[in-house]
């Protein structure tokens, strides 16, 4: 290894460990190298630029894998159709769970809520469309008329 990369590691290595000091990393480079204020000085902004980069590396990483671990999160929480209808199904047929080595049963109420739930999911609810004409030719004379026996 070269001085030069020497004089760069070693300064790298006070940055990574805290000492973030020109002064006192120059007095420390002192002790270990034989080089002027001016040499340490240009490898001091050489190896603050390396370091800037490694952190920012660093943190770059760190943040996909916050992403990637938040996306995931998300993605377990949220519930496919399927998986609902699958609930729901679980709870119309009173399948029991075991929550705390008790057996636990749905309610009345709780299946009740499940068919309704399910039905709107599956679309039972919805309205069936009608059929509306209206003849646009029928005169004003007429609809009165109609409108009177009509009372």
């Amino acid at each position: 290894m070269s001085s030069k990369q020497a004089y760069i590691d070693f300064i790298l290595e006070q940055l990574q460990n805290g000492s973030v000091s020109f002064e006192r990393v120059f007095e420390l480079f002192l002790t270990k190298f034989n080089a002027a204020r001016p040499t340490f000085a240009k490898y001091w902004k050489l190896a603050n630029e390396q370091h800037s980069q490694q952190r920012e590396a660093i943190e770059k990483a760190k943040q996909a894998i916050t992403i990637t671990q938040e996306i995931e999160a998300v993605k377990t929480q949220i519930k496919t159709k399927e998986q609902i209808l699958e609930r729901l199904n679980e709870i119309i047929n009173q399948e029991h769970k075991v929550i705390g080595g008790e057996v636990v049963l749905p309610s009345f109420s709780d299946i009740n809520k499940a068919i309704d739930t399910y039905c709107k999911i599956q679309g039972y609810h919805a309205s069936t469309k009608q059929e509306l004409s209206i003849d646009a030719n029928i005169k004003h004379d007429s609809l009165i008329e109609r409108i009177k026996l009509s009372n």
